[in-house]
């Protein structure tokens, strides 16, 4: 009971005293017995509770029938030292009065690392959680305002209640050895001015629109946060006076390659050379190039949908602007939540809009020269996948062209961003070699052409998806036609094929019109070749 009616008071102090740490766990305060062990021994040792774990799924320790109120605070600091010889990553969990252990909704879990003979403060950042005012008023959004936390991306508030947490579990994720670490005190750390949420309590009403004119979340502020377009326009200054200062590394060639070692064969374009055992970019002058930049070098970043919700904005130029209309457009690739299938919407880029407002008429030539001398002020060498074409044809940083292929997807294949493309179809092999051949025409041949990124993040899937892919497609997949000849190659009869994978086929045909999964146990082997 000491330890609970101490946990009491300190909440007590907490609410009344946001502006200060406050304590919620101290070793000397609490009894070994509040606390349940998992996979773990648990002593006194030193003002501390030293936790000594085997070798388990989740070993450390749970503490049940608090009464938490950190609603006010930003974060919690738990005081813990490794007395073991292995480094360990410690996780904390925070839960609610009522938890789904199957979903884990309710819950809230972080982590932070501690090395050997080390003490450290790790710091669980607590989110911000939305209010149920706002239930529903959040959509095509993968976050909400000011970092709050929602179920998923539903816009409804999330399970978790930091102003009631009921119980902590600190414990460790399936060690591959023992360890000996111990916790002294647990403190809450109340938000700092800069991390206002006072929005939180506010009506429906008063919050939107949620977006100012620069396309930043009104309620916050933060260094570098734009205030008014004289502001915009003053940071032409401080840029300039920044770039002057720090012009960038001085041993790299015009290419960002290194001058500081002996130079290899030049060949006037990059290459690739194993030196040492370890596989170097050769840059045209034959310096060693050790590629290092940013992609979506682009001056649409910003670009946000607007359609449906307009009333998140607050200023946006009239539709109709002969200046800044060329701001808004279209969009209609929606892979996932509220835009997808609504087929095509539409969009405000802010970016842009900034840019407009910062340099005037000449802002696309003007934000065009100064990427580059950004990216050589902070040591970057490389425009990356994805990047505009007018920045990296001024041929002052070294770029990546990007070569993707198309054609009929694989009907019975899966992926985050869309279905696999099928190799075998007369459009996947048109659509490689046109886009060859416009590379061939455009960037094949440029010294400042790195190389090429081919498609982004297709799903190849578990070892044998795309073959079970094949077979649950339909018949005119080109891809299954081949897997099919290639089965009956190999087994002749439609019968030995059954024999093997269990199936009831009649003949080659019904492979080819099946769109059953096969067993993946007894059909292995042909999925696997």
């Amino acid at each position: 009971m000491r330890f609970f009616l101490t946990a009491l008071f300190i909440l007590t102090v907490f609410a009344i005293q946001a502006a200060e740490n406050s304590v919620l766990f101290t070793a000397s305060e609490v009894s070994v017995k509040t606390l349940k062990p998992q996979s773990s021994k648990l002593t006194f040792q030193d003002d501390a509770v030293l936790v000594e774990t085997q070798k388990g799924d989740w070993p450390g320790f749970y503490v049940g029938g608090l009464n938490w109120n950190l609603d006010n605070a930003a974060e919690i600091l738990i005081e813990v030292k490794n007395v073991g010889t292995e480094p360990v990553t410690l996780n904390c969990r925070l839960d609610s009065p009522k938890i789904d252990n199957a979903t884990m909704d309710g819950t809230y879990t972080h982590s932070f690392s501690v090395e050997p003979g080390a003490t450290v403060q790790g710091k669980i950042p607590l989110p911000v959680i939305l209010p149920p005012q706002f239930n529903g008023k959040f959509f095509g959004m993968r976050g909400f305002p000011g970092g709050a936390r929602g179920q998923g991306n539903t816009g409804k508030a999330a399970a978790f209640h930091k102003d009631a947490v009921a119980a902590m579990t600190l414990f460790l994720n399936h060690p591959a050895q023992e360890t000996k670490w111990s916790v002294k005190r647990i403190v809450a750390v109340p938000a700092a001015d800069g991390q206002n949420n006072a929005w939180q309590k506010m009506s429906v009403e008063e919050f939107f629109p949620m977006i100012d004119e620069f396309g930043q979340f009104k309620y916050g502020d933060w260094k570098g946060k734009v205030h008014s377009v004289a502001e915009l326009k003053k940071n032409i200054e401080i840029e300039k006076a920044d770039l002057a200062a720090h012009p960038g590394p001085k041993d790299i060639d015009k290419y960002g390659g290194y001058t500081g070692m002996p130079k290899r064969k030049a060949t006037g374009h990059f290459r690739v050379e194993k030196i040492n055992g370890k596989w170097w970019f050769i840059d045209p002058d034959g310096h060693l190039f050790w590629s290092h930049g940013a992609d979506c070098v682009i001056s649409g970043n910003a670009t946000t949908p607007v359609t449906d919700r307009e009333f998140y904005f607050e200023g946006l130029p009239d539709k109709n602007d002969p200046v800044y209309n060329t701001c808004r457009g279209t969009g209609s690739w929606a892979p996932h939540n509220y835009y997808e299938g609504k087929g095509t919407y539409q969009t405000f880029n802010f970016t842009q809009y900034n840019l407009m407002r910062k340099y005037g008429s000449d802002w696309k030539d003007i934000h065009a020269q100064l990427v580059h001398k950004r990216l050589r002020s902070w040591g970057m060498n490389t425009i990356a996948n994805w990047s505009n074409p007018e920045i990296y044809n001024l041929r002052k940083t070294v770029y990546t062209a990007n070569m993707g292929s198309g054609g009929k997807p694989i009907a019975g294949s899966g992926g985050y961003w869309g279905k696999f493309p099928d190799p075998f179809s007369k459009e996947f092999e048109d659509s490689v070699n046109d886009n060859a051949k416009r590379l061939a025409e455009t960037t094949a041949d440029d010294p400042w052409c790195l190389g090429y990124f081919v498609d982004n993040e297709i799903s190849w899937g578990g070892e044998r998806s795309l073959a079970i892919g094949m077979i649950t497609s339909p018949a005119n997949q080109p891809g299954k036609s081949v897997f099919a000849a290639d089965l009956k190659a190999k087994y002749g009869d439609v019968e030995k094929l059954n024999g093997v994978w269990g199936t009831k086929y009649t003949d080659w045909d019904a492979v080819l019109q099946t769109t059953d999964k096969p067993n993946e146990g007894s059909a292995q082997k042909d999925l696997d070749d």
